[in-house]
């Protein structure tokens, strides 16, 4: 569900309350697109809502009502103060390569050009990862985490890398040319190219990526890469003793919405 400014703001309160001092801000996935991009307005004028006229199909059978929401870089920045005179640091992330549904939905030339089976979905493709080899996309994604970069003064940002189906990278032609001709023999090194790269991008605006731990599957990712561990403690103990600087934070463990008893609602994965 969409959070509004001030929604964010009570959470950060809590947090300082708690001398926790850092939120990681979870501003885009598969379900909407939340932050304003002033160079691609279209991002939140059609990605940041569900249902109605939106391409983005709706949940939870809510199929005729038009819902969703983004914060503006003027919301963002206020949150951004408001957290700094709390003691808070906040870490923005863009969700990528995966998890871009939203954002598939207003630029579909990102994808990969495979066929898609949407038989059991009454034609909707729930296609969300980008091509890796389409140099076009490159310069989109640094138009975003340019203005990324200018609200949030964090000396991280967060991009992503788990959950990424490359099963479209398997049967994408332009992927798999890019593989032969960087002696690829997986697509975790598509993962780890994808991510060079905008490791690269931030680097341009004197900043450092942080990433999930599947990110580290191809086993060669830079060391300078700060990996979240979500999966579970075991991953988190690998890629620490990998080298890697690493929040330990277990879904299972750490997940505000995994059920603590078999009484109550939530997650319990």
């Amino acid at each position: 569900a969409f959070s509004t400014r001030e929604q964010v703001e009570e959470m950060i309160s809590h947090l300082g309350h708690h001398k926790i001092n850092h939120l990681h801000f979870h501003l885009t996935d598969d379900e909407g697109w939340r932050v304003e991009i002033l160079s691609h307005p279209e991002l939140t004028q059609v990605a940041a809502w569900r249902g109605g006229d939106s391409p983005i199909w709706p949940v939870y059978g809510a199929w005729e009502e038009k819902y969703g929401g983004y914060l503006t870089q003027e919301e963002l920045r206020h949150i951004v103060a408001y957290a700094h005179q709390r003691g808070v640091t906040v870490v923005p992330e863009i969700d990528l390569p995966g998890h871009s549904l939203a954002i598939g939905k207003v630029h579909p030339e990102i994808l990969c050009p495979v066929e898609i089976d949407t038989s059991r979905s009454a034609g909707y493709s729930k296609q969300n990862v980008w091509c890796v080899a389409r140099e076009e996309n490159y310069v989109l994604l640094e138009d975003i985490l340019r203005e990324i970069c200018d609200i949030f003064p964090s000396e991280y940002i967060h991009i992503g890398g788990d959950e990424v189906d490359m099963s479209h990278w398997r049967k994408c032609p332009h992927c798999q040319e890019l593989m032969r001709a960087e002696g690829y023999t997986s697509t975790a090194q598509l993962q780890e190219h994808f991510m060079n790269r905008l490791t690269e991008i931030l680097a341009k605006y004197g900043r450092k990526p942080a990433m999930w731990n599947e990110a580290t599957n191809s086993g060669t990712l830079s060391r300078q890469v700060r990996i979240h561990g979500w999966e579970g403690l075991e991953e988190c103990r690998k890629v620490a003793e990998a080298g890697y600087p690493t929040v330990v934070m277990p879904g299972p463990y750490f997940y505000f919405d995994m059920r603590q008893s078999k009484s109550e609602d939530g997650h319990n994965w």
